[in-house]
Formats: C-alpha cells, structure tokens, sequence
C-alpha cells in the first residue's frame, strides 16, 4: 500500500471520495438535462435526441477503456468476479469523465469522432499516468483538446431535422462570429437573456450560464469543490474583459457577455477543480485560478482561437507541481509574504491585460440608448402646417 504523506494541518471528514464524486455527478446531470430541454425545445427532435446519445456514448466508451485497462490486474485477483471489476470502475470515476467531455462537445458531433476523443482522454490523460488520483492533466480536457486539433473543423453546433429542414443552431458559435467582428458589442446580435439563459449555439454544455452558476454555487457551498479556484479563475477573466470592455464604452456588458459566452463558467465549475490535477494549498488554489484566468483571455484575445478555456486547464495542470512545491509547508508560514507574491502576480497579469486592447474595435456609443430630450421631439414633431410651408 502506498501511502500519500502530507504536510499538516489534517483534516477527518466522515465523507468519502466517492460521496463527493456522486454530488459532482448530480450536477452535472442537472446541465445535461437543461441541455436535453433546450435542444427538444428550441431545436428539433434530431438534436434533442443525439444531445442524450451524444452522452451515453462517451460514457460507455470511457467505461469500457477503463474496464478493458482492469482485466489484467483484474485476472490476479482471488475472486475475480464481474462485480469487484465493476466495483473497480465504479470508484475510478470513468463515467463522470465522460460525461464531462460530452458537454464539453457540440451537438452535431460524430459518434465516431466521441469514440475516438473518449479513448484518447482515458487512455493519454489517465490511465497512462497510472489511472485516478495519479494523472496529472484533466482527462476530459485532454480529449476535448484532441477534438480541438484533429476533427473542429468539422464540428456542427446543429442537425437537420429528420425531415431535413435546417436547424436554428446551424452555424459558428456567437463566441466565434464576436472574435472576427473585432470583439465590436454591435457585431453582437444575441440578445443578452438568450446569453445568460443559454438559447444560443454552443457546447452541450457550457452555454447555460444561470444554471452553471446556481450548480457552482451549490457545490461550493457543499465543499465538493474548491471556491478558491472557481473565485480566482473568473475574477481574473472579469477584471481582464473589464479592462479590454473599456475601449467599447460598455465595459460592464462586454464582461458579462465574455464571461457567459463560451466555456468559462463551465471550465471554472467542473474542470478546473478537479482535486486531483489542482494544487492542495489554499494560496497554491488561488494562484492556481489566476494563471489559469490570464491564459484563458491570452488565447482568447490574443491567439488563432476565440475559446482558451481547454488550453488554459491543460497549462495550469502542468505548473500544479511547481504552485505546491514553492507553497509547500504549513499554511501559515511567511503567509504575508505568499500572499503579496501572488498577489503582485496577479497584478503583472492585469497590467498585461491592457494590451489586449490593441485589435479591438471601438464602438461608438450607442445613440438609441439615449433618452432624446423634449426640444427635439417637439422640432421634429411633423404637422400639416410644415408639410405646407415644405412643399412650397
């Protein structure tokens, strides 16, 4: 038995890794089903169905990679039965993985192309690494970031109709379209309840911002995930849209919209506190988050890509060895001091926000949000009179 020897304080919880695993499940159903809805609703039958096959495939393959990764260990055991081998892939949490990489997909994904993606994340992201609690990169991640390289450009955020009519979700994501209008807030056509409520194209499941952060909220409250890291991450990603929503005179739309749009939400909920490839300090968590918030508007204003989300995740993931080596110890030694390095860090990454600014448009200032003043209605205010006096 190999024992995992960390530094105190510790901590008895009567609740288990697997209790915890549960309740990040159900909320996880929770999005799926509010995907499930929308697409039945606001789609068409087409997609509402595969928005429920979609997931059930990824599921079933990341079950049976694992499984398939267990009969040889399996084998050795005395009482090798089919219950102590489904026992062990009900604690490695494959399934949730799968879950989590399906929303992560858009509804017009190939089921071949969920196999491959599927195989890839439990095999490359975990199981390679010597299975759960030993990987170092989020497996659902590494498969969403082999989708990214290898099948996005034939990704479609809608289906046909079984009788062939075109779906209302047919084209790029709003996310996308935003970037190549040059981040102009009059480029963005979406309604800004549609944003916040989910009715536009996207992931399965990152589009549902009210629902992500109600579900976020709730697990954070229940301790099944870290609100250090969910904190950091989106006050690092508000303040850097912030900065740039200076420039289109409505900095405080454009950072709500930059923040519902895309996979921030969904990234700061169930990706990035995944405890197993996050740091184990409280001030390691922090910084954690912050890198991750500066690498996720880097790429996005900066890079090829309007979506870092899945880069900034697989990045931070390699620097959580160094955050807990150079956090390591009690938490309160030289706290003051680790607090004012990370908090100077966080500062470099605000000051390097402003560049972001360089390639964006400046909108100009709404004229219909203005109230128009009683002088000019009365001016303009048309009458036979000076119909009259016009014509002549």
């Amino acid at each position: 038995m190999k024992l995992a020897i960390n530094p105190n304080p510790y901590v008895r919880s009567p609740r288990s890794t697997f209790k915890i695993m549960m309740e990040l499940l159900l909320g996880l159903l929770v999005v799926w089903l509010c995907s499930i809805i929308y697409y039945f609703t606001k789609g068409n039958a087409k997609e509402g169905l595969f928005a429920i096959i979609n997931v059930l495939i990824s599921v079933l393959s990341c079950s049976l990679v694992e499984i398939l990764f267990f009969i040889p260990k399996w084998k050795q055991e005395a009482n090798h039965d089919i219950k102590s081998l489904l026992k062990k892939e009900l604690n490695s949490f494959g399934y949730i993985t799968g879950i989590i990489l399906a929303l992560l997909m858009p509804v017009g994904v190939a089921w071949w192309q969920i196999i491959i993606c599927s195989i890839v994340a439990i095999v490359v992201g975990k199981m390679l690494f010597g299975g759960f609690g030993h990987n170092i990169f989020n497996p659902a991640i590494v498969g969403r970031i082999f989708a990214l390289i290898c099948f996005n450009t034939s990704f479609s955020y809608g289906l046909k109709d079984f009788n062939g009519s075109e779906s209302i979700n047919a084209g790029a994501t709003i996310l996308t379209e935003w970037a190549g209008n040059g981040w102009d807030l009059h480029a963005f056509n979406t309604p800004k309840w549609d944003v916040v409520l989910g009715n536009y194209a996207g992931a399965l499941g990152e589009t549902f911002s009210i629902v992500l952060v109600i579900v976020g909220i709730i697990l954070c409250i229940r301790k099944v995930i870290d609100y250090r890291i969910c904190l950091s991450y989106l006050v690092m990603c508000s303040l850097s849209a912030l900065i740039v929503g200076c420039r289109t005179y409505y900095p405080i739309k454009f950072m709500i919209y930059q923040i519902c749009t895309g996979g921030i939400l969904f990234g700061a909920v169930f990706c990035l506190t995944d405890p197993v490839t996050s740091p184990t300090t409280p001030l390691g968590k922090i910084l954690f988050g912050s890198i991750a918030g500066f690498v996720t508007m880097l790429i996005r204003f900066r890079g090829s890509s309007a979506e870092g989300v899945a880069y900034s995740i697989l990045t931070v993931n390699m620097l959580t060895p160094l955050i807990d080596n150079l956090l390591a110890g009690r938490t309160t030694d030289k706290f003051k001091t680790k607090a004012i390095v990370i908090g100077a860090i966080s500062l470099v990454f605000l000051l390097i926000s402003c560049s972001y600014t360089i390639g964006v448009k400046q909108s100009d200032p709404d004229v219909n949000l203005k109230p128009v003043s009683k002088e000019v209605v009365e001016y303009h205010e048309p009458s036979l009179e000076n119909l009259e006096v016009y014509y002549e």
